[in-house]
């Protein structure tokens, strides 16, 4: 068994590379808007999630959008504070060699051997995840946004 087509243009195959390639454009161009509206939907979820004391590491949670490549798109969503991970993660003791610890608690200087454990209170990846089913949803609208503006 055997089939056949037969495609007719009604243009030319240049007028077609060209409705093409502004398509592509337009796709592009709405991917990344719709990655960045990922990421700011993450990082404000991720402040909502974020401890707070000094108010620091709340404040610090961003996002950059990056192209990483012809169609490739990356959203980094993070905190440069540096206790940021042993929050998110958790952390073992910390001790000292040789000295005490010298902290300051309420006004009074205490002198500590060692402190911690720290228990974990994870804050990006809840935020990631409460975010999922918004990913696909936000991807889906870009294409057709693209499809209607071609």
């Amino acid at each position: 068994m055997s089939v056949s087509v037969d495609v007719e243009w009604d243009t030319t195959p240049e007028e077609l590379s060209r409705s093409l390639q502004k398509f592509l454009d337009i796709l592009m161009d709405e991917v990344e808007r719709a990655v960045g509206d990922i990421a700011l939907l993450i990082e404000r979820e991720a402040k909502k999630r974020a401890p707070v004391d000094t108010g620091t590491l709340r404040a610090s949670i961003g996002h950059v959008v990056n192209a990483i490549g012809e169609g490739y798109f990356e959203a980094i969503i993070g905190t440069n504070v540096e206790y940021a991970p042993a929050v998110e993660f958790g952390r073992g003791p910390v001790t000292a060699d040789g000295k005490a610890l010298k902290f300051t608690v309420d006004g009074e200087t205490i002198f500590r051997k060692s402190v911690g454990p720290a228990k974990a209170q994870p804050f990006l990846g809840p935020a990631l995840h409460a975010a999922e089913g918004e990913i696909n949803d936000r991807l889906q609208a870009a294409v057709s946004r693209a499809k209607r503006r071609a």
